[in-house]
């Protein structure tokens, strides 16, 4: 009694032959698909809805062909989503096409939105069900980063393509010079439809998460305005290190905006930059007269500055001040300038030059 007991359950485990393949399935949801353009017709024209397809594979132990019924529950409103029925090959892996027709409700990235069942046609007991996820697309692209920076070589300009998923983590090719003006001109765009009467961002925020201290100038958060749908925007940041900044920098860049119907997009992007102090590097920080100069005057006062920004000491700096017609001709040299950063690592002085 007891073994055809056993032997009955295994017969009932065993007729559970069909299986959704992996942990779940996952699809996307494209929201620039929505549009209004029949909306003036008719409000019945109106598509509140946009068609995402399905794809997954479906393993068929069984020895015989079985024809399955794919159906989606536990939907978020809005959300339509039709049975259809699927002919499996014997002993075989099957891949299934499926479509669900998605409301506008899920902010940008995953989110579980219900569950989808496979139940053989002729047998109820043969089922399978899988958790369903919909990755949402952001309708805020970041479409383009270019960074102009200076290299011990020469002005360097690097591009990255933003609105590539699959490299979210940038690095500069070349290393920066401190102290040297660095350029962020970023690329954004609206992916909704222009024709879509939700799609417009009433502002779109942009945050530079200053990790390491490059720069206090970058360490913040600026709201680029609104944004409709279908336009392209261009917002450009030139910024400075800081004097001593030197080493590996760590830069989250953040877009992120809500539409019309509440709904959030946001992209985050990493850039990793290295500041290098170079070996000679010595520069003039301050060339100047004092005040403004009139034709009356008997003379004027011009302030001088330079400063060591490289790692060696300078023995033999020169300053050389000429000008013709004003009969100015400064020439100084052997300066020397100790290594940045310390003591002595800059030379100044407030000339006094007579006037005609």
């Amino acid at each position: 009694m007891i073994s055809t007991l056993i032997l009955l359950l295994l017969v009932g485990f065993a007729s559970a032959t069909v299986e959704i393949d992996g942990t779940n399935v996952v699809f996307e949801a494209d929201y620039s698909d929505f549009d209004n353009k029949d909306c003036d017709d008719a409000p019945s024209d109106c598509e509140d809805y946009v068609t995402s397809d399905i794809s997954f594979s479906v393993n068929n132990t069984d020895a015989s062909e079985v024809t399955i019924v794919v159906s989606a529950s536990g939907l978020p409103s809005g959300y339509i989503a039709d049975d259809k029925e699927v002919v499996l090959s014997a002993s075989a892996t099957t891949t299934v096409a499926y479509s669900i027709k998605v409301a506008h409700d899920k902010d940008a990235g995953e989110a579980e939105v219900g569950v989808i069942t496979i139940t053989d046609k002729n047998d109820s007991a043969n089922i399978n069900s899988k958790p369903l996820r919909q990755k949402t697309l952001s309708m805020l692209e970041f479409t383009k980063l270019e960074v102009d920076y200076t290299s011990e070589d020469n002005s360097e300009d690097d591009n990255f393509d933003g609105d590539n998923e699959e490299d979210t983590d940038w690095d500069l090719a070349e290393k920066a010079i401190p102290g040297e003006e660095i350029t962020f001109t970023f690329k954004y765009e609206n992916l909704f439809d222009n024709d879509y009467r939700y799609g417009d961002f009433d502002e779109v925020l942009l945050t530079i998460d200053d990790k390491d201290g490059l720069s206090d100038d970058i360490d913040d958060e600026w709201d680029l305005g609104s944004l409709n749908g279908g336009i392209k925007e261009t917002f450009e940041i030139t910024f400075v290190p800081e004097d001593d900044a030197e080493g590996s920098y760590e830069l989250e860049i953040t877009f992120e905006a809500e539409d019309e119907e509440s709904v959030s997009h946001e992209i985050i992007r990493t850039l990793n930059l290295e500041v290098e102090r170079v070996r000679d590097d010595v520069r003039i920080d301050l060339a100047e007269p004092t005040a403004t100069i009139y034709a009356c005057d008997e003379n004027f006062q011009f302030a001088f500055e330079m400063k060591n920004h490289g790692k060696d000491k300078q023995r033999y700096t020169g300053v050389s001040i000429y000008n013709a017609e004003l009969g100015i001709n400064e020439n100084i040299q052997d300066i020397e300038l100790e290594e940045f950063d310390d003591r002595d690592d800059s030379w100044e002085r407030l000339f006094t030059f007579d006037l005609d």
